[in-house]
Order: structure tokens, then sequence, then C-alpha cells
């Protein structure tokens, strides 16, 4: 029979959720007390480069299905929301940590995520992307984020930026110019697309 490991996407998204789901944590403590590492995940970087997940992925895999397993039977997981474009650096608002997306390759359209409504992040070779990568973030559908375009000052970003719930972007922001044409950033939603600079 082969030896099915569960993607690491559905693995990260368990780990995430453990600590709203007493399940889930007693699955993934088993996960850590085997040994998989709890801070890289698949899309990660170090000073070397990106994290490998080979060995994470074939190395526990009765663990990981047991997570699997019990990610698949909660009945009130909460929505995700996928947004596609280029990570930058943490913002502090407020004494809350905000991570900002650039939606383009320009860094003109953006958005702004509280850090704990990030569920996974990945980076992914896009040869449409900028250096050919690209970030795609999964964000919790509840999230409030923020929206806007143009250089602006941290403050500013907030002023000036409208504020709307990740899971609440149109079927119509999907895709877009700035997604590749197939595959999962089909899936992504980049806002950036539809609409221009806005002047202030």
């Amino acid at each position: 029979m082969a030896n099915l490991v569960p993607h690491p996407l559905v693995t990260d998204v368990g780990l995430d959720l453990r600590k709203e789901f007493a399940a889930l944590d007693t699955a993934a403590q088993a996960l850590d007390d085997a040994g998989k590492p709890k801070k890289k995940r698949r899309g990660d970087t170090t000073e070397s480069g990106p994290v490998s997940t080979t060995d994470d992925e074939t190395q526990h895999p009765v663990e990981e299905n047991n997570l699997a397993r019990v990610l698949a039977d909660q009945a009130n997981l909460p929505d995700l929301s996928l947004f596609a474009g280029y990570l930058g650096g943490p913002v502090e608002h407020e004494g809350a940590d905000w991570r900002l997306l650039y939606l383009d390759s320009r860094l003109n359209n953006w958005l702004l995520v509280p850090e704990d409504q990030i569920v996974v992040h990945q980076r992914l070779t896009d040869a449409n992307a900028a250096s050919g990568l690209r970030d795609a973030l999964w964000v919790r559908g509840s999230a409030t984020l923020v929206r806007g375009s143009g250089s602006r000052a941290k403050e500013g970003r907030f002023l000036v930026g409208e504020f709307t719930r990740a899971g609440d972007f149109a079927a119509s922001t999907t895709g877009g110019t700035f997604s590749a044409a197939s595959g999962l950033l089909c899936e992504a939603t980049t806002p950036g697309c539809c609409w221009g600079a806005r002047s202030r």
C-alpha cells in the first residue's frame, strides 16, 4: 500500500489551529514529540535559502495522517482567504503586529494583514513574478485587512486605507493581471489588479 502523507498545507493549517481545538492540539503535540520542527514551514526562508520540507513530508507519516484526520473531523473550522503578492516588512500599529503585502511589482497597491490572522505563508516559484517568486498568504476569512495604494508612512496607511473583511473580497477580484495563468495563484485574491492608484 502506498505511503500517503497529507499535503504540507493541510498539516500547517492543523498546526496553526491547534490553539482553538483540543483534539488538534493533542494530535499536534504527538507530531511535536516525533520531532517535526515547530517553526520552519514550507515557504519560509533562512539565511541559507528556502526551507526544504522534503524530510518533514515523509519522516512522520503516522502523526501527520492523524493530525489531518482530526482536522477533517472538525465541523467549525474558520474560513480561509488566499492572497498573493510580495511580502513586505512588519508594521506595528496600536500594539498590534501587521504584515505588508504588496500586490504588484511596482509596490504600489498593498494590503495590511494582522500577523496573528495569517494561518500559512508559502513563497512560490512564479515565472511571471519579480525575481521569479511570489508570496501566498492563507488568512482567516474573518480578519480585518487594510488595503490601499501609493507610498505612505506607517500611520498614513491606516488613515488612508480601506478597512475590509478578508472573506468579503468579491469573486471578481480573484486572479487577474498579477496572477499566473493557471495553478494555485489563480485561486488567490489580488485586489490590486482591479483598482488603480488613488489620488488624495
